[in-house]
């Protein structure tokens, strides 16, 4: 779940877009929401696995 009005709106891009880029200062959870949609999308069966680079 998004913790803030920006997270929610990287939620809903990543929702509706194949490609998102999140930009922003250090700690505003653009690392933390984008494994939290990936660990859902996993746990779901929607991927069959998560590749970090």
């Amino acid at each position: 779940k998004a913790r803030t009005p920006n997270q929610q709106r990287l939620v809903e891009a990543v929702r509706s877009h194949d490609m998102v880029f999140a930009i922003g200062p250090a700690g505003t959870g653009k690392t933390y929401t984008a494994v939290a949609l990936a660990v859902k999308a996993l746990k779901e069966r929607q991927v069959r696995r998560i590749i970090l680079t």
